[in-house]
């Protein structure tokens, strides 16, 4: 009980405090969209992301040299996009309603893709140090951290796609929902800024375009 009035005093907060995404076109006589829908789309242009480092990797084991302006600009992407936006949407949002409403079978999957995402922040921060140190790094090295990190999050992403969202979807309440999307929207707006999104668009289409 004491955990349910909790839920419900999150959804009051996050929705009075940030309103519901226009984006999304919720609203209090609509049928909310599931916030996975979000989730998926922000998938799709990451996969993209996540091939173009395997291939970058390839090229890298290929030539012995590394582009780190290019590694920087993914890095970047990955780093602020997937983990500052998409992962914190997961992590404070999406997570915690999977554990309350979908109780102990979910439990260990979200324990699962929270530990990856901690493992993910770790190779970025190690390719990171990297590229950017003043020694000239192992190209080795940097490749495989960036196969490491296009391998973990691809399987990630199947693993939430296939197994997460679609049931936690089946039994989220259509407040909860609403509250969600408010939560992403004050995430990408208030916290990140206006204009995150397309940056990081902009950016993504930058890298895939060479």
């Amino acid at each position: 009980m004491f955990q349910a009035a909790l839920r419900v005093l999150l959804i009051i907060s996050v929705t009075v405090t940030a309103g519901i995404c226009p984006v999304w076109g919720a609203s209090s006589e609509a049928v909310s969209e599931h916030p996975s829908k979000q989730l998926v789309k922000e998938h799709d242009i990451t996969l993209k992301m996540l091939d173009a480092a395997s291939q970058e990797a390839a090229q890298i084991r290929k030539s012995g040299t590394l582009n780190a302006q290019r590694i920087l600009k993914m890095h970047d992407f990955f780093t602020n996009f997937v983990d500052r936006c998409h992962h914190a949407k997961e992590e404070r949002f999406y997570f915690p309603a999977a554990r309350f409403y979908d109780g102990e079978r979910i439990d260990r999957l979200v324990a699962e893709l929270s530990n990856e995402h901690d493992y993910a922040r770790t190779l970025l921060q190690e390719i990171a140090y990297m590229v950017e140190r003043k020694e000239e790094p192992d190209p080795t090295l940097v490749a495989d951290r960036l196969d490491r990190y296009a391998e973990i999050i691809r399987a990630h992403i199947g693993k939430e796609n296939q197994r997460l969202y679609p049931p936690t979807d089946l039994v989220l309440p259509e407040a909860e929902k609403d509250g969600m999307l408010a939560g992403f929207a004050r995430i990408e707006k208030q916290e990140l800024g206006a204009g995150f999104h397309k940056k990081y668009h902009d950016l993504a289409m930058e890298v895939l375009e060479r």
